[in-house]
């Protein structure tokens, strides 16, 4: 099943992606829905984020082959961290489909983006047995990760 939130006109809601259908839905995918009768053709409404959550936290110096080649680019060893570094991230750092990235006006030449895996969480949970951790995931999206490099020279989580 394709969950998203849309607009159509001044309406946002969730909806269920069917070929080139939206069927828009009352509630949500977390707390439980209903399908309504409601349907919009998908090219006539304005994809959104797709979940605005309470928090949003990024994983970051977590692929070792990233490590190394970015050390061999600076000339240094690679240095891997003990776990990943978890970064808090606003909401406000979120975009929907189709919107523009806006660089800063202070960011510099190291400017980059790369695309990443986004796991969606569809329910609470702390200290989960590897093996269970995949019962918690709600469904996945894209994403572009946008990253100012000077900056992150002195913070590891952006």
């Amino acid at each position: 099943m394709k969950w998203c939130r849309f607009q159509a006109g001044d309406s946002i809601s969730y909806g269920i992606i069917e070929n080139d259908t939206v069927t828009a839905v009352e509630g949500n995918p977390f707390d439980g829905h209903k399908v309504t009768s409601t349907q919009h053709p998908l090219n006539k409404v304005k994809l959104l984020v797709p979940f605005v959550p309470g928090n949003f936290y990024c994983v970051g110096i977590n692929y070792k082959d990233h490590i190394v080649k970015m050390a061999a680019k600076r000339g240094v060893e690679p240095q891997f961290p003990p776990k990943p570094d978890i970064g808090y991230r606003a909401n406000n750092a979120l975009i929907a489909h189709e919107e523009n990235i806006v660089k800063p006006r202070d960011s510099g030449e190291a400017f980059q983006y790369e695309g990443e895996l986004v796991a969606v969480f569809g329910k609470k949970c702390r200290n989960v047995p590897r093996k269970k951790a995949l019962d918690y995931i709600m469904g996945w999206t894209i994403s572009n990760d946008v990253s100012e490099r000077t900056w992150q020279r002195n913070d590891r989580t952006i």
